[in-house]
Formats: C-alpha cells, structure tokens, sequence
C-alpha cells in the first residue's frame, strides 16, 4: 500500500510538472493576444487613419488560435494532474484507514478515535474535490471571456451613425471641398473653435499645403479633410459626396493619413507594412518602400523586412519610424492622402525627393500637406495658411511671398510649427 502511494504521489508530481508547463505555454500565448489587443487600443487612430482593421483582426485571429491551442494542451493536462491528484487523495485516505483500522485491532486506538480519524480524512477528501470543482468553474468561464475579448477590437464607427446610404463608388477622384467648416477644439470645455468658417477646393490630383502657427489648427483640418473628424458646422465634399453617406470601410481604404508620429505595432517590418497579408502584393510593397525612402534601410537591415521592431517600434529611429508609416500608407494605394508633418524628422532634401517621387509615381493622387519647409510648400499647387482657425491668405508660395503678409512673415521668422 505505502510502495502504491509513494508510485501515485510520483507520478502526481510528473504531471504537475507537465500541467506547470503547459500553463507556462499558455500564458506566453495569451500575452500574444493581450499585446495585439493593447496595440489596438493604443494605435486606435492609426488603425482608423489607415483603414487597417480588417488586416489587424486577422492578426488577432491568429494570436487567438494559438492560444486557444495552448489552452487546450494546458486543460488536458491539469485535468491528468487533477486526476492523479485525486487518486493520490484517495490513496492516502485508503491508506489511512487501513492504518486505523490496525491500530484499532492492535488496541492502540479506540473506535471513537478510528471514527474521528476517518472523519477528518473524509473532510480533506472533499475539500479536494471542491478544488476540483472550482478549477472546471474557471475553466468554463473561458469562453465568456473569449467573447468579451473579441469584443475590444470591433470599431463602434464602422456602423453608420447618421443613417447614411453607405455608397460604394468604384474609386474616388479626390476633389475635396471644405464649405463653412467649423470645428470646435478637442477636450474644449469652453466651446474654442480650432477651425472657423474654411472654405476651399482642392482640385483631385493636386497638392494643397497648409500653413500657419503654432495652434492655427493645420492638425485639425488635416483630421477632418481625412474623414477622422465631423464638423460642427458646415459640409465637408469628397467627389460631391458628403462622408456620411459613403461607406465607412470604403473611405478608409481610399483616404489615408499619416502624421509626424506614426504608431508602429509589434511583430517585423513586413507585418507592419501589411497588417494580416500573408502574402503581400510585392509590386505595390517595392513601391511603397522606394519612394519612403525606406527600402535601403530596411533591406540594409540584417534580416531585412523579417527584422522585429519591437514594442511600438522602439527599435526603429524616429526617422524610420516615419518613413515605415509612410510607406505603410502608400501600401494601401489611397485616392487622398494626408501627411500631417508626417516626414518632419527627416532632412528637408529628403523630404522634398519623396513629394516629389510620390507625385511622379501618383500623379493623380490628391495630396493635403501640412508643412512649414519651404521646400516642400514650393511644390504645392495651392497653399491655404490658417490663422487662429481661419483662412488668412492663399494662393500658391510664390504669390504668396509676394504678397508680403502672414506667409511671408512665417517664413522670415523660420515658418510655422506643427
């Protein structure tokens, strides 16, 4: 009997070690998941900016299959340890009446004290055995929590809030119109408008700049000539539809925005560049990287597209992060395409290459630039500048610098600023 429980207790202790180990297993899988699901939250507007749900969800999927996997390797396991843990339970509950029942017979112990003994071995039994009850509650809790996690990376936007017709053109043109806009500024609690009464056309394939100060709201009409944002008052027209009534998912798969601090997920280079592609589109991929200027640096790397960023892509330069979320943009192959200081970090000759290769490349692309290089202002067909929300001046740079006003004084105190 004791040669049985020593065996039981054994072989109980193998299995732990393998249930531990499974455990181990399953916690790095859901640590996976858990960072998608982190990511998701916190590169929210980049996801949105880029259309890149749908590329990001299968990403999850996979993370979520891999530790469903891990989870039902770890359940089979406890469920042998549990088992052998039981057997082991009931080994020494056995083994201890026996015991009893000897000494009894040996006048050693009184039948009270065999009954007591027999009482106690009875409590620890069952306390075991609700253990094991509530290890099977926890573990069909999982499948709730599968559900409630799979509800983090729905994207309540992508339902139609204003009862639009949800219409799906075949492309977009790009002629972008701003009548009367007005936009009050965000987390404003005394209703301070960023944007105030702007009204333009940006003709489809031509780049409009936009210029001004610190706080002259260029970053909010870059939001909102980016769909991101809805105004407060006044209409907003891409190709003669208004936003509302074109399909979320169309709109973010043909408008795309990059700004001065793209967020950059886990995983490689290539994983980034095309969330959820296992096979990405190499022509569209080569591409991308040439005219961001980031296909020597990143083929320069040792493992090329396959190296590993990091979190939020802490491995990566400033600069390369933004040429990486460049080009992760151009990868989508919009039809307006926002760059909010979005190439700010690097030199200006190298800023001014890539417009000027990104025109060359997409020579019908609409482009809305918010820049204070001159450089790069030089290159657009139509500059707005924004004073305290309001449209100051406009025209191209140089009749703008002619004009000796707010453009021309930007630049002579070294331009405006994001």
């Amino acid at each position: 009997g004791a040669f049985a429980l020593a065996l039981a207790t054994a072989v109980r202790a193998a299995l732990e070690g393998r249930s531990a180990r499974a455990d181990a297993r399953l916690a790095r899988a859901e640590a996976a998941e858990l960072g998608v699901r982190n990511e998701a939250a916190l590169c929210f507007e980049t996801i949105r900016a880029l259309g890149l749900e749908e590329g990001l969800q299968a990403t999850w999927r996979v993370a979520r299959r891999r530790r469903d996997e891990e989870e039902c390797r770890a359940s089979r396991a406890r469920s042998l340890a549990r088992g052998a843990g039981l057997a082991a339970g009931g080994g020494t509950v056995l083994l201890g009446l026996a015991v009893a029942l000897e000494q009894v017979e040996a006048g050693a112990l009184s039948a009270g004290g065999a009954l007591a003994a027999a009482l106690v071995l009875v409590i620890v039994a069952g306390s075991a055995l609700r253990l094991v009850d509530a290890a099977g509650a926890i573990h069909r809790a999982r499948p709730r929590a599968k559900r409630l996690a799979s509800l983090l990376l729905e994207d309540p936007s992508e339902e139609s809030s204003t009862g639009g017709t949800d219409i799906e053109p075949s492309g977009l043109q790009g002629f972008l119109e701003f009548e009367g806009v007005w936009l009050r500024a965000e987390g404003s609690g005394t209703g301070e408008w960023a944007v105030r009464d702007v009204s333009f056309e940006a003709p489809a394939g031509k780049t409009l700049a936009v210029a001004g100060r610190c706080g002259s709201g260029r970053s909010a009409l870059s939001r909102l000539a980016a769909c991101l944002d809805r105004p407060d008052r006044g209409r907003i027209r891409i190709d003669g539809y208004e936003p509302s009534h074109l399909a979320p998912h169309f709109l973010r798969a043909r408008i795309a925005r990059v700004d001065g601090e793209p967020r950059v997920f886990r995983g490689t280079i290539l994983e980034n560049l095309a969330p959820g592609e296992p096979e990405p589109d190499r022509r569209r991929l080569e591409r991308a990287l040439r005219i961001a200027g980031f296909g020597t640096v990143a083929l320069g790397l040792p493992l090329g597209l396959a190296t590993v960023v990091g979190e939020l892509g802490h491995r990566l330069a400033p600069a390369d992060r933004q040429r990486l979320g460049l080009a992760r943009a151009l990868y989508r192959d919009p039809d307006v395409l926002v760059l909010d200081e979005a190439t700010n970090a690097l030199e200006p000759a190298e800023e001014v290459g890539i417009l000027r290769a990104l025109r060359e490349s997409r020579p019908d692309l609409t482009i809305v630039l918010v820049s204070d290089r001159v450089g790069s202002l030089e290159l657009a067909d139509q500059v707005i500048v924004l004073e305290k929300g309001c449209v100051a001046e406009r025209g191209d740079h140089r009749s703008l610098l002619e004009a000796h006003g707010l453009y021309r004084n930007l630049h002579a105190h070294g331009g405006g600023a994001a």
